[in-house]
């Protein structure tokens, strides 16, 4: 398995622990796995949405990130910065 970065490391446990909230009981309580999921998918939101700014400032078209950036820039695709974060 490849060493990730520590940036990467940090969105991938956020989005292991959305994962497992998502596949428990509903339950907005504290310490629940929901309630650690609702506050993970923030925190996600908030690290995805840093990455997505920092590449568009450095007009840096690498992997899928890349390409969905440089498609809104030319109109070609127009995505909101929500809706990346989203998916």
């Amino acid at each position: 398995m490849r060493k990730l970065e520590p940036k990467n490391e940090g969105i991938r446990d956020l989005y292991q622990c959305l994962e497992k909230g998502y596949n428990s009981m509903p339950l907005d309580l504290p310490r629940t796995p929901f309630n650690k999921a609702t506050k993970a998918r923030k925190d996600l939101n908030e690290k995805l949405r840093k990455v997505i700014e920092k590449r568009d400032a450095e007009n840096t078209c690498e992997g899928l990130l890349g390409a969905l950036l440089s498609n809104a820039v030319e109109g070609k695709m127009k995505m909101i910065l929500s809706l990346i974060t989203d998916r």
